[in-house]
C-alpha cells in the first residue's frame, strides 16, 4: 500500500517551473497506484552451528503483477483557448502509449538465529 511519494533530483542544471498552459497537475501520490500487488519468493539454506544455533543465507525476490503507474492520472493543458486532458506519463516522458511498469527487488539475506529451548 502506498502512503506517501516524493522525488529527489540531484541534477544541478535549472529546471523551468511549470508552463502557465497546465491549469490541472496530479500529486506524485495521484501519479502512482495505491496498492501493489506482488509474487514474493525466498529460498535459501540454514547451516547449523550448534545444537541450539544456524547461520542463514536466504536469497527474496519481489515482482510486481500489476502497472505500478496510474495510467489514469491526466494533465489538464490549455491551448489556444482549448482545455484538453493529456495522460500525465505521456506528459512528463514525452511518450505516447507506455507499457506497464513493474517493480522487481532482488535481495539477500544473511543472519544468525539461536534457538531458546
Amino acid at each position: 500500500v502506498l502512503t506517501k511519494a516524493w522525488q529527489y533530483n540531484d541534477n544541478t542544471e535549472f529546471e523551468t517551473p511549470l508552463s502557465d498552459r497546465v491549469s490541472t497537475y496530479p500529486t506524485l501520490l495521484q501519479a502512482y497506484e495505491s496498492m501493489d500487488l506482488s509474487l514474493v519468493g525466498d529460498a535459501g539454506i540454514d547451516v547449523k552451528l550448534d545444537y541450539d544455533l544456524a547461520l542463514n543465507f536466504h536469497l527474496r525476490l519481489n515482482y510486481s503483477l500489476q502497472d505500478v503507474e496510474n495510467k489514469e492520472a491526466f494533465v489538464r493543458t490549455v491551448e489556444q483557448g482549448i482545455e484538453r486532458s493529456v495522460s500525465y506519463w505521456d506528459f512528463v516522458r514525452g511518450t505516447t502509449n507506455r507499457g506497464p511498469a513493474k517493480n522487481i527487488a532482488l535481495g539477500l539475506m544473511m543472519g544468525i538465529t539461536y534457538s531458546f529451548e
